[in-house]
């Protein structure tokens, strides 16, 4: 089960694990469809992080 945090948001992707799926793991013609099917921008997923208090605002607007 995932862990809560104190703002009530369970932490379900981190963007470090997608950005090395995106850059390591896939392949150059799985690349390909990927951008080709629409879904490019999951390619370029960089490292960020957001403040809990930023997330919660953006949500409950």
């Amino acid at each position: 089960m995932a862990q809560q945090h104190c703002c009530g948001f369970s932490l379900r992707f981190a963007a470090k694990r997608l950005h090395e799926v995106a850059t390591k793991s896939v392949s150059e013609p799985k690349k390909t469809i990927i951008q080709c099917g629409g879904f490019g921008d999951l390619l370029n997923i960089r490292l960020f992080s957001m403040p809990y208090e930023l997330i919660e605002f953006i949500v409950n607007l």
